[in-house]
């Protein structure tokens, strides 16, 4: 591993890197995908409880909810058949309500994805999963799924959902890293930056109710960095067809 003969960062650095981290926001490519068929997608968390009512829920994330429907129609057109739609599903009494307020507990209706992308005419096509905790790897059985696509001949996985930081990265990570031990032939893991998205606690808000501060565009283009890191495909947009 590299690392600079010198500890920590000087502000002149800590500057310097976010500069090059908008520039490289900025430059991500276009993804054109023109036959469906070797594609999976995966939808993360586009739940009531984060897109629309609920502790957890964000206008940022909720305005996901159009493209996303719209880019899963676009795929649909070009011959994409295999969607994983993943749901953020907990317990009353969750361990993870001691890290974030309680959201999506089974049965209230928070943990069921958005209408709007539930009623698309071909949703009876999506594979749904409950997700109990941050990592969809855990506890929900999707290797055999992965697998499955991928002995089918998947070649691409696109990931759409949020939070860009939380399950999208767990999701994105997972997804590449599985593709790598499988071994089996060359897969792309694409997370289109416009498609996902994480939600925003200024740090005058966060003080005032004792919150963990979190800057939304920050933490968005830091873990679309991280999630290039790994080996996925970061880019701007993708589209459908030629």
């Amino acid at each position: 591993m590299m690392e600079n003969s010198m500890t920590g960062s000087t502000d002149n650095e800590r500057s310097a890197f976010l500069r090059w981290l908008d520039e490289w926001i900025s430059s991500l490519p276009k993804q054109e995908i023109a036959d469906g068929q070797n594609v999976a997608i995966m939808v993360v968390d586009m739940v009531n409880g984060f897109c629309k009512t609920g502790n957890l829920a964000s206008d940022r994330i909720g305005a996901l909810i159009k493209p996303i429907k719209q880019s899963l129609s676009d795929a649909y057109s070009v011959g994409v058949r295999r969607f994983i739609v993943v749901e953020d599903t907990h317990k009353q009494d969750d361990r993870e309500f001691s890290a974030f307020p309680p959201h999506c507990v089974k049965g209230s209706g928070e943990e069921e994805t958005v209408e709007e992308i539930k009623s698309l005419p071909f949703s009876s096509e999506f594979i749904y999963i409950d997700k109990p905790t941050l990592s969809p790897a855990i506890g929900t059985g999707i290797d055999a799924q992965i697998t499955k696509f991928i002995n089918e001949g998947v070649s691409t996985f696109v990931i759409m959902g949020d939070c860009t930081d939380l399950c999208v990265y767990q999701s994105s990570v997972f997804l590449r890293l599985f593709a790598n031990y499988l071994h089996e032939r060359q897969v792309d893991v694409v997370v289109p930056a416009n498609l996902v998205d994480t939600y925003d606690i200024r740090v005058e808000d966060a003080l005032k109710i004792g919150a963990l501060p979190h800057p939304g565009d920050l933490m968005h283009q830091l873990f679309l960095y991280h999630i290039a890191l790994v080996g996925c495909k970061v880019v701007s947009t993708v589209t459908w067809g030629k």
